[in-house]
């Protein structure tokens, strides 16, 4: 439920983060597709090659960090322009592309090669999805 306001109901925006546990599933030109299965839904995470340690071979197990990105989305003013993405190594921010049927679907670009993030409606819940989400990738430690 959200916050009401005089008679209107403006509901929750969904904030995270979701910490989630993906497996390797196969190896392709500019990704690696991971998997994690959620409670009714499979999610399938392309992670950027460029964002996974540089040790010859993607790692067979990540975590990713998953939240609503930080900060404003245009700059000040009447005119204000749309901010740029943030897109490095360390952390990825994606802008809201399009609501499919069982997932949203979030892109941004690097270095000319579009990339999708699908994330399951299962994850936002009943909670209004963001416009700008960010990514972040961490290698399991061994036990």
């Amino acid at each position: 439920m959200g916050r009401v306001i005089g008679f209107m109901d403006f509901p929750k925006g969904w904030e995270g983060p979701a910490i989630l546990e993906f497996t390797l599933f196969t190896l392709l030109t500019k990704t690696a597709r991971y998997r994690c299965q959620l409670e009714e839904r499979t999610f399938d995470f392309y992670a950027p090659l460029f964002m996974l340690p540089e040790s010859g071979q993607p790692p067979s197990e990540i975590l990713v960090a998953l939240g609503k990105a930080q900060g404003t989305l245009h700059t000040i003013g009447f005119l204000g322009e749309a901010k740029p993405l943030i897109v490095s190594s360390k952390i990825c921010e994606f802008s809201l592309d399009s609501e499919m049927v069982n997932s949203i679907k979030y892109c941004h670009y690097h270095e000319g090669q579009r990339y999708c993030l699908y994330i399951p409606n299962e994850v936002f819940a009943s909670e209004r999805r963001p416009e700008r989400v960010f990514i972040r990738i961490a290698v399991p430690q061994s036990v």
